[in-house]
């Protein structure tokens, strides 16, 4: 989720560059920009197996694509079904 971080588009705070981000809100408490995939990757490195995970909302296909060619260079290669997720549920189970 943006948790009210877009200012003219949904997810347009993905646009911003990381050392802005950091600048503007590192010591506030906001969100992280973390994606899906970045969770994802972090469990594969893990001694954690995946059981589950289950979005627990979605962004429009498209609202995605109206911001796809304006994201920072972090987040272009990322599919835009990974970048549609506002939430997720996540199960993991100890190796």
């Amino acid at each position: 989720k943006s948790h009210g971080l877009d200012r003219y588009r949904d997810f347009d705070f993905l646009s911003w560059p990381q050392y802005l981000y950091k600048l503007m809100y590192s010591h506030k408490g906001f969100p992280n920009r973390w994606r899906v995939n970045k969770y994802l990757q972090l469990v594969e490195k893990s001694e954690l197996k995946l059981v589950s995970i289950t979005a627990t909302g979605k962004l429009e296909t498209k609202c995605i694509n109206a911001i796809k060619d304006k994201l920072t260079s972090q987040f272009r290669s990322i599919s835009t079904e990974e970048l549609s997720w506002l939430g997720f549920w996540i199960i993991l189970k100890k190796t």
